[in-house]
């Protein structure tokens, strides 16, 4: 009898250590769990503002092509005007030449 008292004793703490062990178990995957969610949602936040930074980039090449182009014909209007000025000069260089 004292035997089998003691097997149940020795199961009972073996049964109770296996509990706490499950426990313990249970603790960390809740642990994991909240920290993958953690992680999934900083993940998604941090993908919503590279594609808003690659829209924004995307907006401002288009910006920046636009000025580019703005620029460009700028300068070309630029370097018209200034012959148009040149040739005005020697229009009336020539005028005055042949009334001289």
């Amino acid at each position: 009898m004292d035997v089998l008292v003691a097997q149940i004793q020795a199961s009972k703490a073996e049964l109770d250590l296996t509990e706490e062990e499950l426990n313990q178990v249970q603790e960390l995957l809740t642990s994991y769990y909240q920290k993958r969610e953690s992680l999934e949602l900083e993940n998604q936040s941090l993908k919503k503002q590279r594609q808003d930074l690659q829209a924004e980039m995307a907006k401002d090449q288009t910006s920046l092509m636009d000025l580019t182009a703005l620029i460009s014909d700028l300068e070309r209007k630029l370097a018209l005007s200034k012959l148009e000025t040149e040739q005005v000069a020697l229009n009336q260089q020539e005028a005055q030449s042949s009334f001289g």
